[in-house]
């Protein structure tokens, strides 16, 4: 009934899935280890080989996921080394990461959490967050040693930690609060962010703890601020020099934006609107990205009724061909299972073909070869799909449906709609639910000759029945387990429908007569299937997309469907990806409501204010300039991950206004005129404010560039932080001082 070859050699093959809440490594690890056993037990003219492994890829992203985290704890190290100035000072900072990670694996492991790419993702995106808080504490207590020196230590550092302490825990509780309620989201978005949001959690929990506790006491013991003589000192000399210039250029910078802050806000408010404008039309709208394993399949179907003997005919010569690529490591190829409904089909079949590693970025280009190569094959359709460990949660980009009442007009109205959509550029491996009709035979059974001869239906029916499927007789237990045993004719008796109509039925009387002689036979065609959706009739046309935005090809296919004439009572509707996008994001769209009413909660109990909240919130909006120059820059599709880290950036762009504000606010409780505290509030936290924002975008750029194997799925996350986390950055250090005091004038005149 099916056929499998490996690389064109038949072969018997068996598939092994783990059970539901099962580890796929783990499974895989147990049968390689059966398999050496069995190896050892067979004959040796038996071979045995490991066709598909999903667990090396599992574990080449876990191990990329951790190369990326620690590239990023790196590069963190090296920002905070050139603004601290020597080493001694950095590795307070670099205790600090590993307590907090080793930490967080504890309350991983408490919590029942798994070690996988998503819980290690949320790692590797909290390296560069978790060292924010010691950052801004050293630096601090670093500023207050240099301008007391000689002055009593242990104050000193106990006096600069409660200088920030306040601002530290309110920026981190903000960043908590964001991540805390998409834990308990439900749906694929729980599936895929929810072990990801706690092990945030759970890191910046620590972190904080961590910037109050040791690294104040490691401070106390550890840092030096003299300079040294080494080569290092004359590195961070230079980066120190550099600073100050940019921070006698920031300071008249900022004057100037004070004196000129209503054009200053309308500025940064233009340029949010032109970023929307010239870089949103442009990026490409995706459930979620996809993950290059090197691997396609390359799906046959046949007209209905074609026999296995013919489809393995032509799966043969679609395997040959593949033996001239060089770019082609293995073929694995199934003949007589529909690849989707993954039932018994004579006329399908699917092909699994792998990639040589060093062709595997360009998959795309070959699948397309593959396309062109086979998809005009006289009475065969051919899709071309690259396989994705998401696949299971995504759904095709193209659905477009039709429903109305009649099954001839839907059939007629989807052919049309069908070879429409195929005219546009970009639309492959487009395929119907109307299928052509099945031709059947259909045995009619004349009721007065059968009453005549004294036979019944039923006995027509049931001889009729035994012969093709069998008829349960008995049964038999064995182990708790019931089997049934039936009786059914050879199927070698059985080879056309004559046969059929000779099998013997015995009438009443105990005469023997053949089922011919109450009986006959047509041809008839009916449908292979019916579809509905919300109780009416539909046809799907579905389909992928290749060298084009699916934002692109979905315009185009709601234009070109716009200009259909439709019978009365039949309409339109898209469903699969684009339906799957929009629930995900209005799940995603609560917890971002959400999460800014609780950043905003946390802030206003901080400040006792509503408007020092309002203020600094508008370091939001200023993030979006960059979250959409960051997906173009990096190249990724706006998905549910981007959109997570969209969620992300409500917590983190907030920190810098906090820790600027809160200055301001101390300063001028000291007596100081409003404008003198805003500049030198602004160049106080200049230093800390930078400190915070470089570790965390060089922590997390390699996961924005997306090295290595699995890394695609986190890198559209990455991305957005990094270009969001810039932009609002340099514009947070301009732009909110400005809002503060326009708002705080307008505060006082009220």
């Amino acid at each position: 009934s099916t056929i499998t070859r490996l690389n064109g050699e038949e072969l018997i093959g068996m598939a092994l899935r783990e059970k539901s809440g099962g580890n796929t490594v783990a499974m895989c690890d147990e049968a390689k280890a059966e398999l050496a056993f069995i190896r050892n037990e067979i004959p040796p003219d038996i071979q045995v080989d490991i066709i598909r492994d999903q667990s090396l890829f599992i574990k080449t992203s876990i191990n990329n996921v951790l190369r990326n985290a620690t590239i990023g704890a790196v590069l963190a190290g090296i920002i905070i080394f050139l603004f601290l100035g020597n080493l001694r000072n950095t590795l307070i900072i670099a205790l600090s990461i590993p307590i907090s990670i080793v930490a967080t694996f504890v309350l991983i492991k408490q919590f029942g959490l798994s070690i996988n790419t998503i819980s290690l993702g949320g790692l590797a995106l909290g390296v560069g967050m978790i060292v924010d808080s010691s950052v801004v504490v050293i630096e601090n207590i670093f500023r207050h040693l240099q301008e007391n020196h000689g002055s009593n230590r242990y104050e000193n550092v106990v006096n600069a930690t409660a200088e920030v302490g306040t601002a530290v825990s309110s920026s981190t509780l903000t960043s908590i609060v964001v991540f805390l309620p998409m834990a308990f989201l439900s749906g694929l978005v729980a599936t895929l962010l929810g072990e990801l949001a706690l092990t945030i959690v759970f890191a910046l929990s620590i972190s904080v703890i961590v910037a109050l506790t040791i690294v104040p006491m490691l401070s106390f013991k550890l840092m030096k601020t003299q300079k040294g003589t080494s080569v290092f000192s004359k590195i961070t000399g230079g980066w120190q020099r550099s600073f100050d210039r940019l921070l006698s250029g920031y300071i008249p910078t900022l004057r100037l934006a004070l004196r000129f802050r209503i054009v200053t806000i309308l500025l940064a408010g233009a340029l949010l609107v032109a970023s929307f404008m010239l870089i949103a039309p442009r990026l490409n709208v995706e459930m979620l990205p996809a993950i290059n394993q090197g691997e396609f399949i390359i799906d046959l179907s046949l007209p209905e009724g074609t026999r296995i003997v013919f489809t393995d005919q032509i799966t043969g010569k679609i395997e040959a061909d593949l033996k001239n690529y060089p770019e082609v490591a293995q073929s694995y190829a199934v003949v007589g299972i529909h690849s989707v409904k993954r039932e018994l089909k004579s006329n399908s079949a699917t092909i699994t073909v792998n990639l040589k590693k060093q062709f595997q970025p360009v998959i795309h280009q070959f699948m397309e070869k593959i396309r062109q190569r086979w998809q005009k094959l006289p009475g065969a359709t051919i899709a071309v799909r690259q396989t994705d460990v998401t696949e299971g949660m995504k759904k095709q980009p193209i659905d477009v449906r039709v429903a109305g009442d009649n099954q001839q007009t839907l059939n007629r109205l989807g052919k049309q709609i069908r070879d429409e959509i195929a005219k546009i550029p970009g639309v492959v491996n487009l395929n119907t639910s109307f299928q052509e009709r099945l031709a059947d035979f259909d045995i009619r059974v004349n009721r007065e000759k059968a009453a005549d001869l004294g036979v019944s239906g039923s006995q027509i029916a049931g001889t009729v029945r035994m012969a093709l499927l069998g008829t349960a007789v008995t049964k038999l237990s064995s182990y708790g387990k019931e089997y049934d045993i039936k009786v059914m004719v050879d199927n070698n008796r059985i080879r056309s429908i004559n046969d059929l109509l000779d099998l013997p039925l015995t009438t009443m009387k105990g005469r023997v007569i053949p089922v011919r002689a109450v009986a006959g036979v047509t041809l008839e065609q009916s449908p292979s299937q019916i579809k509905r959706f919300d109780q009416q009739r539909v046809v799907e046309i579905k389909g992928d997309v290749a060298g084009r935005s699916q934002r692109q090809v979905k315009a185009a296919i709601e234009k070109k469907m716009a200009t259909l004439n439709l019978p009365p009572d039949y309409l339109i509707t898209y469903g699969g990806q684009s339906r799957a996008i929009a629930a995900s994001f209005k799940s995603l769209g609560t917890a971002l409501i959400i999460a800014i009413f609780l950043v905003y909660v946390v802030m206003g109990s901080q400040f006792n204010s509503y408007i020092h909240p309002f203020t600094i919130a508008f370091t939001i909006p200023l993030a979006l300039i960059g979250v959409l120059l960051g997906l173009l820059v990096f190249g990724a599709s706006f998905s549910m991950n981007a959109f997570l880290g969209g969620i992300m950036l409500v917590g983190i762009v907030v920190n810098n206004g906090i820790l600027l504000l809160d200055y301001i606010n101390q300063l001028r409780a000291k007596g100081m005129e409003k404008t003198a505290a805003i500049i030198k509030g602004g160049a106080t936290r200049l230093r800390p404010v930078l400190i915070t924002s470089l570790t965390t975008v060089f922590g997390m750029l390699p996961i924005a560039l997306g090295l290595g194997e699995g890394a695609e799925s986190l890198q559209p996350l990455g991305a957005v932080v990094v270009g969001g986390l810039t932009t609002s950055t340099f514009l947070t250090l301009i732009v909110i001082p400005c809002v503060y005091s326009l708002f705080d004038r307008l505060r006082i005149t009220k």
